[in-house]
């Protein structure tokens, strides 16, 4: 994993699928801080089919692509990496930099349980989620998730 320029039109924007946090943020906030001291943190991400997803850095992508000036941007990339170990980083990157809100942490499970059981989930928890869960709260929590999305996002 090293750092790599990618062409912005490289990066897939429409695949959220490691997406975990919600709700609309102020990009153009963030371009103004990217163009005025460079990116702090670079995004990282997935190299898949022809082009890219993004695992983690979706505002500061979506930043980028609002100012059309910028034909590329640095990022991480994860060679060699499965579609489940992405997810895993995704998430534990997202725990690991703020505590979750309760839909942050429903989003981040049901997608860790596309490829993990509830058991080894509750076993890695405090390695990925940042805090220890056990398998009935993850349970009822993935249960939530399977909700109307309208009814999670309130």
């Amino acid at each position: 994993m090293g750092l790599q320029k990618i062409r912005v039109a490289d990066i897939d924007i429409s695949d959220t699928r490691f997406r975990i946090s919600t709700g609309e943020k102020d990009l153009s906030s963030i371009g103004a801080s990217i163009a005025e001291i460079g990116l702090v943190s670079p995004p990282i991400l997935w190299p898949h089919n022809s082009g890219f997803v993004i695992v983690s850095g979706f505002n500061r992508v979506g930043a980028v692509c609002l100012d059309k000036d910028v034909p590329v941007i640095d990022c991480l990339v994860l060679h060699d990496l499965k579609e489940g170990q992405c997810a895993i980083k995704a998430v534990a990157l997202q725990a690991f930099q703020s505590p979750l809100t309760l839909v942050e942490t429903i989003n981040s499970l049901m997608l860790l349980n596309r490829f993990l059981s509830v058991d080894e989930i509750s076993q890695k928890s405090d390695r990925i989620l940042n805090t220890k869960m056990n398998q009935n709260h993850i349970q009822n929590l993935l249960r939530l998730g399977d909700q109307d999305p309208l009814c999670i996002t309130l």
